[in-house]
């Protein structure tokens, strides 16, 4: 689907495929790109410049190119992206520097020089989720439906800028390397013992930080929370069980850790925006 605005496109897609696709593309103008990748893996290849742009599910960026000579890629099976692509004209209307990301991105832009508002993809957040279904779902039509579009895009530029701010003032407070080192083995620990009842003192007693240390440490080093991450891990396993296996749904649900087929199927379609019953019937 493509919505148009003055200088601005409204980008949504969701596909199913059985292998990455790529998709050539060639411009002389610059445009800044507003991605989200909600399921899937995104690439931007630019040959003019060499810069390799990398976001993967749940993740998402700001992007400035003022050409681009190169491809796009969209890996895995499911892919639902989500893109707001803008040209200079309405760019202008964004060039705000109250923060400092901001200052450095727009300088950059002014300057044509490839930017991103943030060295790293930044995680998706609820609120942001929440715009983009507000987007999805526009039932206005005419000059109404423009100016709720707008309001929206502005709304979104907002929060990812907002976003991008915070995580660098968080890297001001940098993490001794030890404790970089705890918080990465309670990463692996979660992972290791996904399908178990653990709690977050079990976490904090196996890498050696105390709860306060490991739910701040675990949310500035990885950008989520430890249950969050708990959770991504379940849903991404019980995803892949679902499209590779022949279990059923309550089956997938009890090897979570479920013992309601109810609560996993309210939970997937949290975390993915569908039912799992959804796969099954496009397999």
């Amino acid at each position: 689907m493509i919505t148009p605005l003055p200088g601005v496109k409204v980008i949504s897609a969701n596909i199913l495929q059985e292998r990455e696709s790529q998709f050539r593309e060639e411009r002389a103008i610059p445009i800044l790109d507003m991605y989200f990748s909600l399921q899937g893996h995104s690439k931007a290849v630019n040959n003019n410049d060499g810069a390799i742009s990398e976001i993967d599910r749940m993740h998402h960026g700001i992007i400035y190119t003022p050409h681009f000579n190169g491809y796009y890629a969209l890996g895995g099976q499911e892919v639902d992206s989500f893109c707001i692509e803008m040209d200079a004209s309405y760019m202008a209307r964004l060039q705000v520097t109250d923060v400092e990301c901001l200052k450095r991105f727009w300088d950059k832009a002014q300057r044509q020089v490839s930017t991103e508002i943030s060295p790293t993809p930044m995680e998706v957040t609820l609120q942001q989720q929440q715009v983009i279904t507000d987007i999805r779902r526009c039932s206005f039509s005419g000059h109404m439906k423009d100016l709720y579009l707008e309001s929206k895009v502005i709304e979104l530029f907002l929060l990812q800028a907002e976003q991008a701010d915070r995580l660098e003032n968080n890297k001001t407070k940098a993490l001794t390397s030890a404790d970089q080192e705890r918080l990465y083995a309670a990463r692996d620990f979660v992972k290791a013992h996904m399908f178990e009842p653990i709690t977050l003192l079990q976490v904090a007693r196996h890498c050696g930080l105390n709860d306060f240390k490991l739910k701040k440490g675990f949310k500035d080093l990885f950008g989520t929370t430890v249950f969050s991450y708990l959770n991504e891990l379940k849903m991404e396993y019980g995803r892949q069980m679902l499209l590779e296996s022949t279990c059923t749904i309550y089956e997938v649900a009890y090897t979570l850790g479920y013992h309601d087929p109810y609560n996993f199927s309210k939970a997937f379609r949290k975390y993915f925006g569908h039912l799992p019953g959804k796969l099954k019937s496009q397999l």
